[in-house]
Parts: C-alpha cells; sequence; structure tokens
C-alpha cells in the first residue's frame, strides 16, 4: 500500500552501534556468574536475581523503549514489530522471553541464565526456612515421597527445588521441566 510505512525499525531510528556489546547495557549482568535472571520491565528499571534475591539496577538502564525493542532484534535475529510476545534459545544455554505492547505497557525482557552452581541447605537455614523444615523436607524427598512446592512469583520455588533435588543420589531417577534453565542438580 503506498504511503503506508512498516511498524519495524525505519531507518531513521536510533540502531545499536555494532561496537556495543552485544547484550548492550546488560552486558556486565550478563557476565556475572552470580546473576541467574535479568529482566528488564521498562528501559529504565532492571532487576537482576542473585542468590534466591532480587536487586534493582538503578545504573543499568536503556535510553528508551525502542533500544529494548533493538537489542532484542540483535540478540534473536527476529523483527519484533508484529510480535505480542518472544521466547527464544540464546547461546550459552540462556533463554530470552519478550513482550511487547500492546501485551505488556512497555517492551519488558527476561533473560534466563543457566545455574552455576548447586544451592544447599546452608544458604536456607535461618533467614529463609526454619532447621526442623529443611530436615523434614530433605527426609521426605529421601523416602521418595511426593512433594508440591508452590508460592508467589520470586519466592525461591527453584532455589529450593534445586536443594532437594540436591539431596538426591545420581542413581535416583527423577524427570524435570524446567523451561528456565535454572535447575542446578539435574543430572
Amino acid at each position: 500500500m503506498a504511503g503506508v510505512s512498516s511498524p519495524s525499525v525505519r531507518s531513521e531510528d536510533p540502531v545499536m552501534p555494532a561496537s556495543d556489546p552485544p547484550f548492550g547495557p546488560l552486558q556486565s549482568l550478563v557476565d556475572d556468574p552470580t546473576s541467574q535472571i535479568i529482566r528488564v520491565n521498562r528501559y529504565n528499571h532492571v532487576l537482576v536475581r542473585r542468590g534466591g534475591r532480587q536487586e534493582e539496577m538503578p545504573d543499568v538502564r536503556f535510553p528508551d523503549d525502542l533500544s529494548v525493542r533493538l537489542l532484542v532484534e540483535r540478540l534473536t535475529g527476529r523483527q519484533t514489530a508484529t510480535l505480542g510476545d518472544l521466547v527464544h534459545p540464546l547461546p550459552g544455554d540462556m533463554l530470552l522471553v519478550a513482550y511487547f505492547p500492546p501485551l505488556s505497557a512497555h517492551v519488558t525482557v527476561s533473560l534466563f541464565k543457566p545455574a552455576t552452581k548447586a544451592e544447599h541447605w546452608d544458604e536456607l537455614i535461618g533467614d529463609v526456612l526454619p532447621e526442623q523444615a529443611a530436615k523434614e523436607l530433605a527426609a521426605a524427598v529421601q523416602r521418595g515421597a511426593t512433594v508440591m512446592i508452590v508460592g508467589p512469583p520470586d519466592s525461591g520455588k527453584k532455589t529450593l527445588l534445586n536443594v532437594l533435588l540436591g539431596t538426591l543420589s545420581a542413581a535416583e531417577p527423577v524427570a524435570v521441566i524446567d523451561e528456565s534453565r535454572s535447575l542446578t542438580a539435574v543430572q
């Protein structure tokens, strides 16, 4: 159609320089071996999950929403103008999940990094989980009981599951579905 432009990135739109690191402003978080999940909730609001705890990163930001969209396009090689959401595997066994307007108010991106170390009970006992509860959970898993872990987002369900899986012997059969690739104890 004459006079109608595609909603994709136009030539006059800013382009991320090729000299920028692959993950742009997020590069230091991607390179940090302790970061597990990196979330861009808005171009100027970035969060990182480390050691089961989420923290805001006020010094990590993008200039605008378009810059976040351009990063997604550069990482995935896909045009995003007509997409509502996108799930895309990245090198290094990472997973990118993005949402675009109108499904979200702003372009949002979550980068799920593969876990680099197994969590241990000593990281949970005390301020997160009473010692008696930890003993009862470990005993239930050891005797083959079915254990259901429920809770709100970012409450530590996968951290607890990693610890519980770590109590099993390598010969124990385990079936796990982990789309965010954040479990460490899977053999």
